[in-house]
């Protein structure tokens, strides 16, 4: 991660020199089965931890992370604006402009006070984003996490209902042609057969993902080959030798 952070960097750099202040970089959308590691993924990617966790669904509302490269005006106007001496990056919600967040866990818990307020402290999903600015050192970059699906084939209409409804909000992001797609399962659920039918929904949107496997401490290496040449055969593509 910290070479592609790099190469980003020295690219918005050069960019910047000619005169390009903007690059028109494809948005990020991570999808995946619940209780994945999907929210963990993000956080590697973005170098913090932020997001809420728990067994079950635990994103409930499709969250927008724009990621934004401050300029040195950028930074000396915040310091200027706060009484701060240094500043390592710092986060502002879209709806709440003149509220900078400086504590990560304030962040997490601003994350998990809107998700209960838009659904009613419930389980139930929205389609009402939380999107939020963290202004960094690093590339310019939106990520959008989305509701996992679920893993385990039931018989019960309220998860069907809910299956439904992520199936449309994936498809909402991801038929963006701008969108790159992390389709994000856990390495001893690929053979899942519920979790199969998850995968051939990423079929649609084939030519722009990225198959992320996780967990791969929970099996062992003969499991692990056999699982991502299925993943292969599923997503129909070739597959090359895991690596560890």
């Amino acid at each position: 991660m910290d070479i592609f952070t790099n190469k980003i960097n020295k690219l918005q750099d050069v960019f910047s020199v000619i005169g390009c202040d903007k690059i028109n970089f494809p948005q990020i959308v991570l999808v995946g089965t619940q209780n994945s590691g999907k929210s963990s993924v993000l956080e590697s990617l973005v170098g913090k931890s932020f997001l809420p966790k728990g067994i079950g669904m635990a994103t409930k509302a499709p969250l927008v992370l724009q990621r934004i490269r401050y300029s040195n005006q950028d930074y000396e106007e915040l310091l200027k604006k706060t009484g701060k001496k240094t500043v390592d990056e710092w986060v502002i919600f879209d709806d709440k402009p003149n509220e900078i967040l400086f504590d990560f866990d304030a962040v997490h818990d601003e994350i998990k006070k809107r998700t209960n307020q838009i659904t009613g402290n419930n389980k139930c999903l929205t389609r009402e984003q939380i999107v939020l600015k963290l202004y960094t050192r690093h590339y310019n970059l939106t990520f959008i996490d989305l509701p996992g699906m679920k893993t385990i084939s039931e018989d019960n209409q309220q998860q069907d209902l809910d299956q439904q409804y992520i199936s449309k909000l994936i498809s909402h992001y991801t038929e963006q042609p701008n969108s790159i797609v992390l389709f994000i399962l856990s390495a001893h659920e690929i053979n899942n057969h519920a979790n199969n039918e998850n995968l051939k929904i990423a079929n649609s949107f084939i030519g722009r993902t990225i198959a992320v496997v996780t967990k791969l401490d929970l099996v062992d290496r003969s499991t692990l080959i056999d699982s991502i040449n299925i993943l292969g055969r599923i997503l129909n593509t070739s597959t090359r030798k895991p690596r560890y």
